[in-house]
């Protein structure tokens, strides 16, 4: 049941402790079935549940949290792709894949098949962005400024 008797015993006593001899500034809830137990040995953590016949040990309680993996889920189109890169392409079929399905016999969506040919007349069309304009274009020159001219004279 414990991978080893001190563990079991330590839990145990714990168990005895919280119900039966509450220490007097303990303020908490009596340890009780479904109540999860932390137990730090050697600077390992465990976790144990427990139950009505005893406590279970929980290995996989409390795993490291994968942040990558989190942001991934939550920009993600087809949770099968969770693999490190967000949104790896477009999930609609391309002309080049409708056409080898008609070749392979199969029948095809012509909608899907307009819908692919506009999307990649689309893609191939994009204007170019502001920033590539303005590096295409000639630089322009600017007037000279010049200093005002400063005289012992003032006018009123």
């Amino acid at each position: 049941m414990y991978p080893d008797d001190d563990t079991g015993r330590i839990l145990e006593n714990f168990y005895y402790i919280f119900n039966d001899e509450r220490p007097g500034d303990f303020v908490g809830h009596s340890l009780s079935v479904s109540d999860i137990v932390a137990l730090k040995q050697d600077g390992k953590v465990s976790y144990h549940y427990c139950d009505s016949m005893g406590f279970q040990e929980l290995p996989a309680f409390q795993k490291p949290e994968n942040y990558l993996k989190a942001a991934e889920m939550s920009m993600e189109d087809d949770y099968g792709m969770i693999d490190g890169i967000i949104n790896n392409g477009p999930k609609q079929p391309t002309v080049a894949n409708l056409e080898a399905q008609v070749k392979a016999g199969m029948s095809i969506s012509l909608m899907d098949l307009a819908a692919a040919a506009h999307r990649e007349r689309d893609a191939g069309e994009r204007k170019p962005s502001v920033l590539e304009q303005l590096k295409s274009q000639p630089a322009q020159e600017r007037p000279h400024k010049t200093a005002p001219k400063k005289s012992a004279e003032k006018e009123l």
